[in-house]
C-alpha cells in the first residue's frame, strides 16, 4: 500500500499484546459452523483428507459417547499438540485434514461434552489428545 498517508506517518512506539487462547477458541466455536451436529461430517472430511478408506461410528449404552474410527494417515504428536493450528495455517491440500479436525473439534465442543479424546496411530508412534470442555 502506497500513498501520502503512509509516507507522512510517524512511528510512535511498538508493543505487544497477548490473546487469551481459551476465549478466542470459545468465540471461534460459536461462529465456525452453525449446527453442532455437523461435527460428524467434518470428521468424515478430515478422515478422507487423510486418505481414509473407511469410517466407522459406534455408540450405545456401554459407551459414554460416540466413538469414531477411521484408517488413513495417523496424526503426529506435533499436530495434536495444538489441534486448532489448522485454522491459522495457510490452506494446502496436505493440511486440509488439520483444518477439518480443528473445525470438527470446535463444533463438537458446542455440544458441551465433558471431554473429547483422540487417539491416532499404533504402537510407539501412537499419539493421544484429550481436550476438556471449552465452557
Amino acid at each position: 500500500m502506497k500513498g501520502p498517508a503512509l509516507e507522512e506517518g510517524e512511528f510512535v512506539e511498538s508493543g505487544a499484546f497477548t490473546v487469551d487462547r481459551r476465549r478466542a477458541l470459545q468465540k471461534l466455536m460459536r461462529f465456525s459452523v452453525p449446527e453442532p451436529g455437523m461435527y460428524l461430517s467434518l470428521i468424515v472430511r478430515c478422515a478422507v483428507a487423510g486418505g481414509a478408506t473407511r469410517v466407522e461410528f459406534r455408540s450405545g449404552e456401554q459407551r459414554l459417547g460416540v466413538e469414531i474410527r477411521f484408517d488413513g494417515r495417523p496424526f503426529l504428536a506435533g499436530e495434536l499438540s495444538f489441534p486448532y493450528a489448522g485454522l491459522f495455517e495457510r490452506p494446502t491440500p496436505g493440511r486440509a485434514r488439520n483444518r477439518e479436525l480443528a473445525l470438527a473439534l470446535l463444533t463438537v465442543m458446542r455440544l458441551q461434552p465433558a471431554f473429547v479424546e483422540l487417539r491416532s496411530g499404533v504402537g510407539p508412534a501412537r499419539s493421544r489428545l484429550r481436550l476438556p470442555s471449552l465452557e
